[in-house]
């Protein structure tokens, strides 16, 4: 009966702190100038949503250092299946590769 109590809460406190989080979807490849993502409409995406494409290094607190917005670029997403979408740039700098490449929901 504890343990069912104690699971409970564990439960609980991971919904509670997942739905402070903003989702960060991983960018899997590049494929004719389009970045491909791992999150389609299971995870909510839709044509037409603004993403930002940022280091996954970096931390949100790390948003306001020298140099990280030179590293960042506003995305649509242009294309979305079941687990992955596909985005495009629309200003900034265009990533010159995939590795460690975030993207984060507006």
């Amino acid at each position: 009966q504890r343990i069912y109590g104690t699971l409970n809460q564990w439960f609980s406190a991971l919904d509670a702190r997942q739905s402070c989080e903003v989702p960060r979807y991983a960018v899997q490849r590049q494929v004719r100038g389009q970045f491909v993502v791992s999150g389609g409409r299971q995870a909510g995406l839709k044509p037409g949503d603004k993403v930002i494409l940022a280091d996954g290094l970096r931390t949100p607190e790390d948003v306001l250092n020298q140099g990280v917005d030179s590293t960042m670029a506003l995305a649509e997403i242009r294309w979305v299946d079941e687990e992955e979408a596909g985005l495009a740039v629309l200003s900034g700098p265009t990533p010159l590769s995939s590795d460690h490449l975030v993207a984060i929901p507006l």
